[in-house]
Parts: structure tokens; C-alpha cells; sequence
């Protein structure tokens, strides 16, 4: 029982230093999966998006409860 306890808190500090080291690869696909499920969007006009080169998003709030 001891070495699964041990094992156990290695295994947490490990997953803690390796999460302050690198929060992107933690925080992102958190990100990702609550942006896909809080937010829906919809795309018009996607075959002018060139595949190479620069784009400019500009996104047209009418007010600060749009998203309602």
C-alpha cells in the first residue's frame, strides 16, 4: 500500500512541475473542448481564406450581450 502511495505522489508532482513547465499543453485542449462546447460559431465566406499568406479577422459586436 505504501508503494502505491508513493507511487502515486510521484506520479502528482511529476504531472504539477510538468503542467507549471508547460501549461500550454494542459490549458489548451481544456481551451479548445469548452470553446466547442460553450460557443457556437458559424463560418460564411470560408473559400475567400487564402490557404497561404496573412488573414484579417474582424468581428462586428452590436452590443456587449451579443453572444446571448
Amino acid at each position: 500500500m505504501t508503494l502505491i502511495l508513493l507511487t502515486l505522489a510521484g506520479l502528482l508532482v511529476t504531472t504539477a512541475a510538468a503542467t507549471w513547465l508547460m501549461p500550454s499543453l494542459l490549458l489548451r485542449p481544456i481551451g479548445w473542448v469548452l470553446c466547442r462546447l460553450l460557443y457556437r460559431y458559424r463560418v460564411v465566406g470560408q473559400e475567400q481564406i487564402p490557404l497561404q499568406g496573412g488573414v484579417l479577422l474582424v468581428a462586428n459586436h452590436v452590443s456587449y450581450i451579443d453572444w446571448l
